[in-house]
């Protein structure tokens, strides 16, 4: 490989990682802003349909109402600040830096592993 064509290479590699970061991102805050506005109205079935299996029967009208409370004042770039994709995976961090919680693809759609609300 020629030391231009090498360069290419890298450069297309580059620019798409930066692609799959953007999307990344992209993903997880139409995600998470579309979980958090199922929390206002106290959907439990719509925030039930974005979690992992494991985690439907956790989500209860009780938790929403709590959660409701506690993101009251908390604006979706609070919550979602930074994404890094792994594989299928995406681990959404908050403006504070920590996690927030980890989506995974299930049948192609997103679907969220942890109760990130609480």
């Amino acid at each position: 490989m020629t030391p231009r064509r090498s360069w290419l290479v890298l450069a297309l590699l580059v620019g798409l990682g930066g692609a799959a970061r953007a999307d990344a991102l992209a993903d997880a805050r139409i995600f998470i802003g579309m979980q958090l506005e199922l929390i206002k109205a106290g959907d439990v079935d719509g925030v039930r349909a974005g979690m992992t299996d494991r985690l439907r029967d956790k989500v209860t009208g009780e938790a929403l109402a709590q959660a409701k409370q506690r993101l009251a004042g908390v604006t979706i770039d609070d919550l979602v600040a930074a994404a890094v994709a792994k594989g299928t995976a995406v681990s959404v961090k908050t403006k504070a830096g920590r996690t927030l919680t980890t989506l995974v693809q299930v049948a192609g759609k997103w679907k969220a592993d942890t109760l990130w609300f609480k």
